[in-house]
């Protein structure tokens, strides 16, 4: 399972990040407050991803 989000963390894939997370699983991103539910934890990964290529 680390392999798998390893390899969809650095696709920079927001989706299926998220659909690694089970419905009642928080998401604890750094620099972020914990995020409880899918659709919170996709919107988590989007922003992190968007932030991250603003700052390439």
């Amino acid at each position: 399972m680390l392999g798998q989000f390893a390899k969809t963390f650095l696709a920079r894939d927001a989706e299926a990040c998220a659909d690694l997370y089970a419905e009642n699983v928080p998401s604890m991103i750094p620099e972020m407050p914990a995020l409880l539910g899918q659709p919170n934890i996709l919107a988590g990964y989007r922003e992190l991803f968007c932030d991250l290529l603003a700052s390439d």
